[in-house]
């Protein structure tokens, strides 16, 4: 009971920094406890025009930061490439 009481009450305070209109909308979940993950893979991708369209109704009311990752990518320069592992991940003005 004490490791729980303290990982809910470390959640809580790290929560509190952001606000109380801070949330996120993400295709797979932040914490993940029992359900397989292919459950959430195949929920449909949230496209950038969604997410965009979200932030422009939002604007006013909230600060919103699009990010967008991928993973599994491989990364080419020149002659050299890296192995088809590579993560991703790109941010707008807010993040």
């Amino acid at each position: 009971m004490t490791v729980i009481t303290g990982l809910r009450d470390n959640i809580e305070s790290g929560l509190n920094v952001l606000g109380a209109n801070s949330f996120q909308i993400s295709k797979f979940p932040a914490i993940n406890f029992s359900d397989p993950w292919t459950r959430f893979r195949n929920r449909r991708d949230i496209t950038y025009a969604q997410a965009s369209r979200f932030k422009d109704l939002m604007q006013g009311t909230a600060e919103i930061s699009l990010t967008l990752g991928r993973g599994g990518r491989r990364v080419t320069y020149l002659d050299r490439k890296t192995n088809p592992n590579v993560r991703l991940i790109g941010g707008d003005e807010n993040s």
